[in-house]
């Protein structure tokens, strides 16, 4: 797992002497399955919920928990960003006292950090599910049980995550995806467990264990990130792994270094999020058709529909995430390659390993395309138990949703449709990263989800209303993804032009020194 040899650090046989295309590619698939791994994650959490919590609205209470629970995540994903952006520049001007700071640097500071954002989520999240659960109180109070013991589960995730990025960029690769698995598989053990052991009808109670299932994960990988980097330090006594006070603390240039280049991803998340916060209000107003639900008993309440929306939303989203996730782990694979070789000061290489990325992306989107086109059914009908005439329950009333099968089926096809256009936006950031110029990386981030979020409210939500028909709300998706690229396109050329230039400098002046 961690090579026992004790020799002098050698990366350049990984990202400079081969192609660009074959490092990415090998760099990918690792962080592609560790990036599936954690995208089951919500798969997992709801497919354990229509085992053990039977007639709860289970899709209902993930569609309204993942987005606060994506903002939280935001600081891990920044400090991962923007360490693994500034150690693949200094691991390629062959500076590893440099990427020992950052790795001390980024270990205190995302546990103070995160460990705020959790401490503003608890106080906030209540409020804010009771708000997107348009005054269900029974589906925000299962959403808030769910989620206070996942999120005091971030700060061990944080570590396991870093670390096994760290280790990853040191071409450690096995440790990375060892530490995925451990995890994987504890989570899963702790839900059988839990399934098998718990004996109670609470559905507060149950919400509340599938959540500490997701804690007890988070510790697993912890600990055993520690117990890799111990091996590590033991084995390889020149690695720049390794935490020392002196670099711990007063490195405030280095983490606004790192926060600043890794800004990016916290935008993205940020983005992400208020799509998510955004599409859950925006179902006020997506109409259904009248027999799409039949009242059962009680009074049919007008925010039904929300409800409705939000089934599918929820039913739908753990499985495109999980199929999606592993984009990042192409983007941050294209990132080590490109800003490695921007620390060789070498051009083309830069530009080839972008052209790679953006080429794996698009062989991988298309196929994600073709399984969540061919399989949505499947998932809506079967995996999820969103059957015809499934029954929910809404604030003490029954209700019947006969049509739920055939609807999700469109959901499932809109969202999915053009997404990879999106991830070439994002890779854009690399460029800027790779330079540290975070304003034009943010914007590479920021041109697709603000016209989204905007879109979203002011333009299709309103249309959908209007007009009674759904699918003009489904369509912003592609649809800004569409116009996203285009701008993404300008600052494609943009950067190459300023990073030949640059480049071009920085090689001249090695020259005339020689």
């Amino acid at each position: 797992m961690i090579s026992k040899a004790k020799k002098k650090i050698n990366l350049d046989d990984l990202y400079y002497h081969t192609s660009p295309f074959k490092a990415i590619l090998k760099l990918s698939i690792p962080v592609m399955i560790t990036q599936f791994i954690l995208g089951i994650f919500t798969f997992i959490n709801l497919l354990f919920m229509s085992l053990v919590i039977k007639g709860a609205p289970n899709a209902n209470v993930i569609s309204i928990f993942v987005p606060l629970y994506t903002v939280l995540m935001s600081s891990i994903w920044m400090f991962t960003s923007g360490s693994t952006a500034r150690m693949s520049f200094y691991l390629g001007k062959g500076q590893y006292e440099q990427v020992k700071k950052i790795f001390n640097c980024v270990t205190i500071n995302v546990l103070g950090l995160n460990s705020l954002f959790i401490i503003i989520g608890l106080a906030c999240a209540y409020p804010i599910f009771l708000l997107l659960a348009s005054g269900a109180t029974n589906i925000a109070n299962y959403a808030w049980d769910f989620f206070w013991p996942t999120a005091l589960s971030m700060p061990f995730l944080a570590i396991g995550y870093l670390w096994g990025i760290s280790f990853r960029n040191m071409g450690n690769q096995k440790v990375y995806v060892t530490l995925n698995v451990i995890m994987l598989v504890s989570n899963v053990l702790a839900q059988i467990i839990m399934w098998k052991t718990l004996n109670t009808d609470s559905k507060d109670l149950q919400y509340t264990m599938i959540g500490i299932c997701n804690l007890i994960s988070a510790i697993v990988i912890c600990a055993a990130a520690y117990v890799c980097y111990l091996l590590n330090k033991r084995w390889n006594p020149d690695t720049p792994l390794s935490l020392e006070k002196k670099y711990m603390f007063n490195n405030w240039s280095i983490t606004k270094e790192i926060m600043k280049i890794g800004s990016p991803a916290i935008v993205l998340n940020f983005g992400v999020t208020m799509i998510g916060f955004l599409t859950n209000l925006v179902f006020h107003f997506v109409p259904i058709h009248p027999d799409q639900y039949i009242w059962k008993s009680g009074t049919v309440d007008s925010n039904l529909k929300v409800h409705y929306w939000q089934l599918l939303f929820g039913a739908g989203y753990p499985i495109w995430t999980m199929l999606i996730n592993p984009i990042n782990g192409i983007i941050i694979s294209g990132r080590v390659v490109a800003i490695y070789n921007y620390g060789k000061a070498d051009f083309t290489r830069v530009k080839q390993s972008f052209r790679a990325t953006v080429l794996i992306l698009a062989v991988y989107m298309v196929l994600v395309e073709v399984i969540l086109i061919s399989a949505s059914q499947y998932i809506a009908r079967d995996l999820y138990n969103i059957r015809n005439n499934m029954q929910i329950n809404f604030n003490g009333n029954d209700y019947i949703l006969p049509k739920a099968n055939d609807n999700s089926h469109a959901v499932m096809m809109i969202i999915g449709m053009l997404y990879w256009l999106n991830a070439f936006t994002v890779s854009l950031s690399i460029l800027w990263q790779a330079r540290n110029k975070p304003i034009q990386a943010n914007l590479c981030v920021l041109n697709r989800n603000v016209l989204v979020e905007l879109s979203l409210v002011l333009v299709f939500g309103e249309l959908a209303k209007v007009t009674n028909n759904y699918w003009i709300f489904w369509a912003s998706y592609p649809i800004m993804d569409v116009i996203g690229v285009c701008v993404g396109y300008f600052l494609y050329h943009y950067g190459m032009k300023s990073i030949k230039s640059e480049l071009n400098l920085v090689n001249l002046r090695k020259k005339i020194k020689i």
